[in-house]
């Protein structure tokens, strides 16, 4: 009648990925011995977003054969490595006023951009 043991993986840093999402696996976060076998580690929390960049709390269930159980506390730090990306027009002609200046918006330049965590 012994729960299983977990031990703790150092702070896991997941990175999201180009949709601004990552799954995170237990065994990245915590393994698990125990005395009797077939013992399975499940988390509170699997799925983070560009919402969840930062440090988040999370706990580790371990559950054995016998439906023994033990649980652990554990930070997952979530990062955006993902820089956003612009293009832009190909060409631009700009007509100048009687002292040679001319003026462009940002509208004028950029065709377009794009980043895994926009809004956010």
């Amino acid at each position: 009648n012994v729960p299983p043991t977990i031990t703790l993986n150092p702070i896991f840093t997941a990175t999201l990925n180009s949709t601004g999402g990552i799954t995170v696996e237990p065994t990245s976060i915590a393994s698990v011995t125990d005395n009797c076998g077939g013992s399975s580690l499940a988390l509170n929390v699997s799925d983070f977003t560009c919402t969840n960049v930062g440090n988040n709390s999370l706990l580790v269930t371990a559950t054995d054969a016998f439906l023994l159980s033990s649980t652990a506390a554990t930070i997952v730090s979530v990062v955006d490595t993902a820089n956003p990306t612009i293009s832009s027009k190909p060409s631009l002609n700009v007509s100048l006023d009687a002292n040679g200046n001319g003026t462009i918006t940002t509208a004028d330049v950029v065709l377009s951009t794009a980043d895994n965590c926009a809004g956010v």
